[in-house]
């Protein structure tokens, strides 16, 4: 009798492939994998793992993953894999599900690129110490779970938070936002940890969607291990144009956007500059016309 299961004659050649180049990235053999996924207490068998697992298995397994012969992987090794070889746990699964059910890529690429809900975003932003976010509107102001994420944040000792918003909505409203969040973070009223950049119309096509950087100071840096690294998520909106998911944004769509905004933000904080300098020597000769 025939197998009519979508995995009677399938192969995951894709994602094995994937498991195998970021195993080789860290520099592990398959024996050392399957060591460190023993370590976490995988490859026991059990009711939940995959038959044919168990110690002195592990290794093979792996073997056959990689070589496309294992069709349904447990989801405990999956995630095993995920973490040790810091491969985001979604994106294996997009591979599974796109190649065992021969589905299109469009389908997938949502799971390819690390969807994150706006609680599980609120909680990444406040793991960073700095973090740059591009909106039409600071919803932070009205959103506990991103407002609590910048105080977060801000309260780090080199923490900061900078805007990027329509210079008509940089107004006194984000001014209020500002000095409260400052105060309740224990910071003076006028600190630069959290600031807001007007952007003009020319310069609104940064701002087509929504978005939040990690680390943007570490764009042009070499990749150091421990280091921080740039990072950023894109938000869609649902029908009523409310925040909805995240989507992992890649280097190739992060290096020039931080490139404009970094451009951006220091030619506003050159222009207050002046403006403080201004106002300074412009008390220091009322003094002096006074006395």
């Amino acid at each position: 009798m025939t197998d009519p299961s979508p995995s009677a004659h399938v192969r995951l050649p894709k994602l094995g492939q994937a498991i195998e180049r970021a195993r080789k990235a860290k520099g592990l053999t398959q024996a050392e994998l399957s060591q460190r996924l023993e370590g976490l207490g995988l490859g026991r068998t059990s009711k939940h793992s995959t038959p044919g697992q168990g110690p002195g298995k592990l290794q093979s397994f792996i073997a056959r993953l990689e070589g496309g012969k294992i069709t349904d992987p447990a989801r405990d090794i999956l995630h095993g894999i995920s973490t040790e070889l810091e491969l985001p746990y979604e994106a294996l699964i997009g591979l599974l599900i796109q190649e065992k059910y021969s589905l299109g890529a469009p389908t997938i690429a949502p799971l390819m690129r690390s969807p994150k809900t706006l609680e599980a975003l609120a909680q990444w932003e406040g793991q960073h110490t700095e973090i740059w976010i591009v909106a039409t509107t600071f919803v932070d102001n009205h959103q506990s779970r991103f407002r609590e994420a910048v105080q977060r944040v801000i309260k780090k000792k080199d923490g900061s938070v900078t805007f990027f918003i329509p210079r008509n909505r940089a107004d006194e409203a984000f001014d209020e936002y500002r000095r409260r969040t400052l105060v309740q973070c224990g910071r003076s009223s006028d600190d630069p940890a959290l600031l807001a950049v007007p952007l003009d119309r020319k310069q609104s096509a940064l701002m087509a969607a929504s978005y939040v950087v990690a680390n943007p100071g570490s764009a042009e840096q070499v990749d150091e291990e421990g280091a921080p690294q740039l990072d950023g998520y894109l938000i869609l909106n649902d029908e009523f144009g409310e925040p909805q998911l995240a989507l992992q944004m890649s280097k190739t769509e992060l290096l020039p956007r931080v490139a404009a905004l970094a451009d951006f933000r220091e030619a506003h904080l050159a222009k207050q500059a002046n403006e403080s300098l201004t106002q300074s020597e412009s008390e220091k000769i009322s003094y002096l016309k006074r006395t």
